[in-house]
């Protein structure tokens, strides 16, 4: 079997750090962040002086996890045993519980496609003071 995941890689220019791609075991890359004064764009989320660029994160990374979980689903895990090994190996860039919970549903309905499928509806907007205070003090949406 194929190692499945990904990992991060520094990205210089000149010796000087301009960001990180992110590499997945199969040889496919992307950018995950570059520094701010580098991009055009401005930024949903920031890190230090790194604009994280989720849209390109999101098209690398989460496959390989997806990848990771039908690997767990087919060697008779539980959904939550998946979601926290994948939380212990990749912090905070594991999918959500709720997210390897319904993998696993699909996987049980003999669906085993690894695209994700188009969502229905509004996408849900959060309206939570504490929430909003903590983005605030930890600066990641300047």
């Amino acid at each position: 079997m194929k190692p499945t995941g990904f990992y991060t890689e520094e990205v210089k220019k000149n010796r000087v750090r301009e960001g990180f791609d992110v590499v997945t075991f199969h040889g496919e890359r992307g950018k995950l962040a570059r520094d701010v004064a580098l991009l055009n764009d401005s930024v949903k989320c920031k890190v230090g002086k790194y604009g994280v660029l989720i849209e390109e994160f999101d098209k690398i990374a989460i496959p390989s996890l997806q990848g990771i979980l039908l690997h767990y689903f087919i060697h008779k895990k539980f959904a939550t045993e998946a979601h926290r090994i994948l939380a212990e190996t990749y912090g905070d860039n594991a999918l959500s519980d709720t997210s390897c919970r319904d993998w696993f549903q699909r996987f049980k309905n003999n669906d085993f496609e690894l695209e994700d499928k188009e969502h229905s509806g509004a996408l849900k907007k959060f309206e939570d003071e504490k929430l909003e205070e903590l983005l605030d003090k930890t600066d990641v949406r300047r």
